[in-house]
């Protein structure tokens, strides 16, 4: 067990999993800069005793992880200096295959009421103060279907990626802090601490993000790329959840795919005025994506961005260069997401969000015009992408809205460097193939890409932020404008 910590304030709970490595959830790092994260190793306390570890340099997320439903909650932290292991501090086994863990597949079973074990320095109340020893509750798993009846009553679905635990009398259960922090069952990690209802509340388990799952769900969905960036994948998912070795670590630091969040960097602060079609997607009131106006009701997004989300969870906020700032706030009615729409390859990613109350046009709130299907668009020719996203790989959010032109990169040779991987014609790519320093990065997801004065793309998914050779890949406007209409009557 490790503690985390940004700016000397403990924030989640951690495992050792390596020498080199620290397991936990992607919401504990996920808006936090590597940098910020320090690690207490070796203490029975959070605040002293042990081993403080800084220069942490790599925080990564999982790449398929859903800020709005808390899929995929886990995340690994690369420690700079290599932990000496010793009575206290040694690496904890992880669910592999032949571990029973409750799910349909075949091979796997964990009995519900089979006690686990979680441990943390979280709040030992609600509005309590975080504990300065490391405590320890007994967490029965809680059978799937209940748990999942149970949240269903708050919107939250839970997903064959989640485990549930806990004493469902309340009482006794993970509180804020505890967040990332190990469930361990006969000495082998099972979950990962994510999520809950306040905190030991009577009739709500605490929710857990499954290792074993995650790790089989990743492996099956690997992306096609060339043989040996498949190899490298599959180093790289594997890492996840087993021993790191040094051709891994090197890809983690340039192969990271975003395709639950895509990608500003290297532009500009740009003015709403310029672009009063660009609104912020927030999910409970803070900002995940970005989107584009089309009409006074309908707002234009990527699938990925509101997946499984549930409307009265979405709103927008239009009308402002910084975040920071009101502008004008309004509520989602509906949210389409494309039929089609494979996460696994990120076709087909877009989606409609219908407004509960249509939008007053004024200069800083205007739509884009949507491109027509006969548009042709020539590589290298240049397009304006607008956003909030991270101004760099593992950075921060921008509160000020931020701009930059990238050419566009034909399909083939966009497939070409991404080593053979299918780029649809449902797709269209853009970005500084030989010097990278300018793209889309998380956070943008959503937005807009601009030609002309005209709507041409959806800032989809790509590798990394400004790698060289790796352009941003967009949702194309044009192909999918029939499904738009038919939608909206737009």
């Amino acid at each position: 067990q490790v503690s985390i910590h940004v700016r000397d304030k403990l924030v989640c709970g951690g495992s050792l999993i390596s020498p080199d490595w620290v397991l936990t959830a992607a919401h504990c790092i996920y808006r936090e800069t590597a940098s910020s994260l320090q690690i207490r190793v070796k203490s029975t306390f959070n605040s002293q005793g042990g081993t403080v570890i800084n220069g942490i340099r790599n925080a990564i997320a999982h790449p398929m992880y859903n800020t709005g439903t808390l899929e995929y909650d886990v995340a690994l932290i690369k420690l700079p200096t290599s932990i000496k292991f010793d009575v206290n501090a040694k690496p904890i086994a992880l669910a592999s295959r032949g571990m029973v863990v409750q799910t349909s597949h075949p091979e796997i079973e964990l009995r519900v009421g089979s006690d686990a074990v979680v441990t943390g320095w979280g709040k030992t109340s609600v509005g309590g103060s975080m504990s300065n020893t490391l405590q320890v509750l007994p967490a029965p798993v809680v059978d799937q279907d209940s748990c999942k009846k149970i949240y269903a009553a708050k919107y939250q679905p839970i997903t064959k990626m989640m485990l549930c635990a806990g004493n469902m009398a309340g009482g006794k259960d993970v509180c804020q802090g505890d967040s990332g922090g190990p469930l361990v069952l006969n000495g082998v990690q099972i979950g990962i601490v994510s999520f809950g209802f306040k905190c030991a509340e009577p009739g709500f388990p605490g929710v857990y993000t499954r290792v074993l799952l995650v790790t089989l769900v990743v492996l099956e969905n690997l992306f096609y790329i060339s043989s040996k960036l498949v190899q490298q994948r599959y180093a790289l998912i594997s890492h996840f959840f087993s021993s790191i070795t040094l051709q891994v670590e090197t890809l983690i630091r340039s192969l990271i795919f975003s395709v639950d969040e895509g990608r500003i960097v290297g532009g500009q602060p740009a003015n709403i005025d310029d672009h009063p079609y660009q609104v912020s997607l927030r999910y409970n009131n803070r900002h995940v994506c970005g989107g584009a106006i089309i009409s006074e009701e309908w707002v234009v997004t990527a699938a990925h961005c509101v997946q499984r989300a549930f409307a009265r969870f979405i709103s927008i906020q239009a009308g402002t260069s910084n975040l920071k700032d009101d502008g004008v706030v309004v509520d989602a009615e509906e949210i389409i997401v494309h039929e089609l729409y494979d996460s696994r390859d990120s076709d087909y990613d877009i989606a409609l969000v219908r407004l509960k109350k249509p939008l007053v046009y004024d200069n800083r709130v205007r739509p884009i015009v949507l491109a027509p299907v006969a548009d042709h668009y020539n590589a290298g020719s240049k397009a304006l992408v607008t956003g909030w996203g991270l101004l760099k790989s593992n950075g921060r959010i921008s509160n000020q809205l931020r701009k930059v032109e990238v050419p566009l990169v034909s399909n083939t040779e966009c497939s070409e460097l991404y080593g053979g991987r299918p780029i649809t014609r449902r797709m269209i790519c853009a970005g500084y193939v030989n010097l990278g320093s300018k793209d889309a990065c998380q956070g943008d997801s959503g937005g807009p890409m601009v030609q002309h004065g005209r709507l041409i793309g959806i800032v989809s998914w790509g590798i990394g932020c400004a790698l060289p050779s790796y352009p941003g890949v967009y949702t194309r406007v044009t192909v999918l404008r029939s499904w738009i209409t038919a939608k909206t009557g737009l």
